[in-house]
């Protein structure tokens, strides 16, 4: 036979109300630490504030000397061949304008070659994993390339998974930087032109200028003095 359950204590109708008789709330719970907003001043990390500033400095003016420089560039795409030939400049400009055109051939062939040496490796991996097939799928071949191949699968996920990662810090980011250095931008404008509008100069009546007396002087006088002189 099972004890009975206590029960809780029986106060009688006629009894007096006291503080000890009275029931009491349940007590409440300790206040936890409010978390901190996400723009909380407690968060601010002026490093990386001032990062995302250069950022999205360097992003403004990017976007704006490419809009520039291709304006530019249609507006001298018609521009008349030079009217001199290379045998008709002296030794010293025929140097100089080699010189140039050194410079914008070597920008060429860097640029062609680079291409040339990312395509060249690509179908260089491939063919070489193409011969290697048969090898690395043989039954004997199995035991010790399968590790290798399951290693090199996940280092692949990894930084697959990683450089995606990365591409989502980098999307939001740039947003960010953009809208700062767009920020920045419009309130330094602002404040200058409030400067320029309520400097002195721009308020009111302009400054009244007062001539000389000595340039509004008769000519005797100016005969006198020279002749003091």
């Amino acid at each position: 036979m099972s004890a009975n359950p206590k029960k809780p204590p029986v106060i009688p109708m006629d009894a007096p109300y006291s503080a000890d008789t009275a029931p009491r709330p349940p007590a409440a719970p300790p206040p936890s630490p409010a978390a901190s907003a996400p723009g909380d001043p407690a968060d601010f990390d002026a490093g990386r504030a001032f990062v995302r500033l250069l950022v999205g400095t360097a992003i403004l003016g990017a976007d704006e000397i490419q809009r520039r420089l291709r304006a530019w560039e249609q507006a001298i795409a018609a521009a008349p061949p030079p009217a001199r030939r290379p045998d008709e400049v002296d030794q010293a400009e025929l140097v100089r304008y080699a010189l140039i055109g050194l410079i914008f051939e070597a920008h060429d062939q860097a640029r062609k070659g680079l291409n040339e040496l990312f395509d060249g490796v690509v179908n260089a991996a491939g063919e070489t994993m193409a011969r290697l097939a048969p090898l690395l799928n043989s039954p004997l071949a199995q035991p010790l390339v399968a590790p290798l191949l399951q290693q090199l699968d996940e280092w692949v996920e990894r930084s697959a998974e990683r450089t995606a990662q990365l591409a989502r810090l980098g999307l939001r980011e740039e947003q960010r930087s953009r809208l700062l250095a767009e920020r920045v931008c419009a309130e330094l404008a602002n404040e200058l032109v409030a400067q320029v509008v309520d400097a002195p100069q721009m308020v009111g009546e302009p400054p009244q200028v007062v001539p000389d007396a000595a340039q509004t002087a008769p000519p005797a006088r100016w005969w006198a003095r020279l002749r003091r002189r």
